[in-house]
């Protein structure tokens, strides 16, 4: 066995390190740390190193297959692994994935600085970005599904990772196959459109010409429903009891009314792609009531959603209800933190100045507890994108922990799954809230 086994181990906390020779911060900012930034060739070195532990590492781990589960011939029995065995294939591919991952975490970085120096078109940026953090995912279910193998052997008793304190809702990072080694799925939930238009009282009889109109909360004008969508604040993969793991509250399911808002269609492809933000119109004042839009791409100021009117004349334009009921703020929090991480890891034109912005200005009321401390955390440093200064002041500003305990590896796996699912609904363009299609939770795997 090679060396490369003690170079990199699964477990390395990476997830409290800001990313290697960065001292990137939004304009307007204090730099994050006092260290110039890598050259080009520096970068690529790095990532060479790291892809060669990970080349290792995937040779080493077809030589122990081939030597533990040879192939043999249909008239003889396959051998079976004894304890000690079974342990050194598992741990020797969790650590496999894992150097994968930080591979791609290099190569991720050698894209942004050849975008940095000219070197990557814009769209070809984004296209590269995209494919490295599907590798990414998959890598982590693949890592994700070894850790628990392992920590099975370790204690059989317990399929979890963490202490005896099981909730129920932790089980849903455990259920990454089903018996017949189908994804485990969940569907959209029912009937999501229609709860919304009435939850929000947004159905106006009838249009001139006789066709039901639907009420626009961020255009603040009514359109005929083929034109509308009650989008999902936080995305539809998310189940009820993914919703305790990243919110810690079950009274407000995510599969409710208060996680929609009814956007005309090209709005809300604009709230998908994170080209535009909604925050609260006041940020000292609880309960949240009122909310306004912020335009935060300049690719869409001047772009129409109808005849009239063109992005910019939703900047900073208040939302307008038709009754008292309002979106849940903890899932409006969370679209607000997914697209400061999205814009950033994709380098969207303006990313900088929004970061500078919201540094300074804070929109969401504080204290104010959103979300749980280790899921900021962990989703704010997946993919290595953020600021960690601004980091710990999210979490100190507006999360929580309760009883419910996650361990490293389980807020890591549980942010895969929420950016996952954040890339599903880019590729798909938007979210068709009327469909009852299922989809995939967990990214795909690679066999073992």
């Amino acid at each position: 066995m090679s060396d490369a086994l003690r170079s990199i181990g699964p477990s390395s906390p990476r997830r409290s390190l800001p990313r290697r020779g960065s001292s990137e911060s939004p304009e307007g900012s204090p730099p994050t740390m006092a260290i110039r930034p890598l050259p080009l060739g520096a970068i690529e070195a790095k990532y060479e190193a790291a892809r060669q532990i990970s080349v290792t590492l995937a040779q080493d781990l077809k030589e122990l297959k081939s030597k533990l589960k040879p192939n043999i011939k249909p008239d003889k029995e396959i051998p079976i692994l004894d304890a000690h065995e079974n342990y050194q294939l598992v741990e020797l591919a969790e650590r496999r994935f894992a150097a994968e991952q930080e591979a791609i975490r290099f190569q991720k970085e050698v894209i942004s600085k050849k975008r940095e120096i000219g070197e990557l078109t814009k769209s070809m940026f984004e296209k590269s970005t995209r494919q490295l953090n599907q590798r990414f995912i998959s890598m982590g279910d693949s890592l994700w599904q070894y850790r628990v193998k392992k920590a099975c052997l370790e204690t059989p008793s317990s399929p979890r990772l963490i202490d005896s304190r099981f909730s129920k809702c932790l089980l849903v990072l455990y259920q990454t196959l089903d018996p017949s080694g189908k994804k485990t799925k969940h569907k959209r939930p029912r009937l999501f459109r229609e709860n919304a238009i009435k939850w929000y009282d947004a159905q106006a009889k009838k249009g001139k010409e006789g066709n039901d109109l639907i009420w626009c909360h961020v255009s603040c004008a009514w359109y005929e429903a083929t034109s509308m969508k009650a989008a999902h604040i936080v995305p539809h993969f998310v189940s009820p009891s993914f919703g305790e793991i990243l919110f810690g509250s079950t009274s407000e399911a995510v599969d409710q009314p208060g996680n929609a808002l009814l956007l005309h269609q090209k709005i809300e492809g604009w709230f998908d792609k994170h080209q535009l933000v909604i925050v609260p119109v006041d940020a000292n004042t609880l309960p949240i009531t009122k909310w306004q839009t912020d335009i935060i791409s300049p690719s869409i100021l001047h772009t129409q959603y109808d005849r009239e009117n063109c992005g910019r004349h939703l900047h900073e334009r208040e939302l307008e209800f038709k009754n008292e009921k309002r979106p849940v703020s903890r899932f409006m929090y969370f679209h607000f933190i997914m697209t400061l991480i999205r814009i950033k890891d994709l380098k969207q034109d303006g990313w900088e100045k929004t970061w500078a912005k919201y540094h300074y200005q804070r929109p969401f009321p504080t204290p104010g507890p959103y979300m749980r401390q280790s899921m900021l955390l962990a989703l704010a440093t997946y993919i290595d994108v953020t600021d960690l200064n601004i980091v710990d002041s999210w979490i100190r500003d507006n999360g929580f922990e309760s009883q419910l305990s996650l361990s490293t590896e389980e807020a890591t796996e549980a942010a895969r799954r929420v950016i996952k699912g954040m890339e599903d609904v880019d590729d798909d363009g938007s979210e068709d809230s009327e469909s009852e299609d299922s989809e995939s939770e967990d990214g795909s795997s690679e066999s073992s």
